[in-house]
């Protein structure tokens, strides 16, 4: 299975998180308030850096849909991607990089305390 997401810069913030499950490198964390992705693989009981905000990610896009330089971008759990389209998902950043409908992933800043910030 293809990384959802994947680290392309060498600034990030990370979390520390203890897991309950099992994990694989790039799948999508919810840590009670916050957003991540794992950058390894994991077993249960394993202390695990989550990465919360990177100025660079390569993550895997809702087919059908495009994105445009400063898009924001939400986490669609139920297909397991990243999309510009709202309905009621959480923000998780915003496009770095024009993607073209046919593209499977684009470029993203990524910042899991974006859906929880309050303007």
């Amino acid at each position: 299975m293809a990384k959802k997401f994947d680290l392309r810069s060498k600034d990030y913030d990370t979390a520390n998180y203890t897991l309950l499950a099992a994990v694989s490198a790039g799948d999508f964390a919810t840590l009670v308030s916050i957003y991540g992705f794992y950058l390894v693989d994991g077993a249960i009981g394993d202390v695990m850096a989550v990465v919360t905000k990177a100025s660079l990610v390569y993550a895997a896009k809702l087919a059908g849909t495009a994105w445009a330089v400063g898009d924001p971008l939400y986490w669609d759990a139920a297909v397991g991607s990243v999309t510009p389209v709202a309905a009621a998902l959480p923000v998780i950043g915003y496009a770095t990089r024009a993607a073209a409908a046919a593209d499977t992933y684009g470029y993203m800043n990524f910042d899991g305390l974006a859906a929880f910030v309050k303007i």
